[in-house]
């Protein structure tokens, strides 16, 4: 259990507005001091780590096309769209977040479901060796960010396409490792990230004990 000494809110927010979702992670994890599990998917988009240049990650072709947006954590360049869900553990605490603790969580889900994975040394989650997860963490203030990504359905090509960049060379910014991407629908009975998402919500509730909280609560 992630949350065993606060019990924590669990939002799942309902925009696929890759910008104000980002904006609503950053406004819960450095204004308030509650313990949060957040859920969300985005609409397309590219979400480069915090040393990143988007010229240097993704295409010329969609650069002008779909958002490139930064995010405060370190790692590489991810595509998202509404086939991927994102979430993100919030947690009052100093220590500096373990890898095997922080995904506890969401790998004994997909364990229920299952679904069997095991983790890499870039801070991935990997399901038969293919990468169906990336992760990232940050520390502030007492404070830890621990957020990933789930890749329920995953088109290849186009992430290929988009995660291609025209530059070949790399000067200013941190390159993206390429892995292996997989995907989990083909594991599951499971028919869409919708449904996906739900399954994960009502573990989590149960799991860490956690409360649902209407983001619209809270003044951002």
């Amino acid at each position: 259990m992630l949350f065993s000494k606060e019990r924590p809110y669990l939002i799942s927010l309902k925009s696929k507005d890759p910008e104000y979702n980002l904006a609503a992670e950053e406004y819960l994890f450095s204004q308030r001091r509650e313990n949060f599990i957040l859920l969300w998917r985005n609409s397309p988009c590219v979400i480069i780590g915090k040393n990143q240049i988007g010229s240097e990650e993704v295409s010329g072709e969609y650069l002008s096309r779909i958002p490139v947006l930064k995010r405060s954590t370190g790692g590489g360049a991810v595509y998202h769209d509404e086939n991927n869900l994102n979430f993100s553990f919030i947690k009052n605490d100093c220590t500096v977040p373990s890898l095997l603790e922080y995904t506890e969580p969401i790998r004994s889900f997909l364990n229920s479901l299952s679904i069997e994975t095991e983790l890499s040394d870039t801070n991935d989650i990997l399901l038969h060796g293919k990468k169906i997860s990336g992760t990232a963490s940050r520390t502030k203030n007492g404070r830890v960010l621990f957020h990933g990504t789930l890749l329920f359905r995953c088109d290849a090509d186009t992430v290929n396409r988009v995660l291609t960049p025209t530059k070949t060379a790399y000067t200013k910014g941190v390159r993206s490792v390429k892995s292996r991407v997989g995907e989990i629908c083909p594991y599951t009975d499971i028919k869409t990230a919708e449904e996906f998402e739900l399954l994960l919500q009502n573990y989590l509730l149960r799991a860490e004990n956690a409360r649902i909280l209407n983001i619209n609560c809270i003044n951002l």
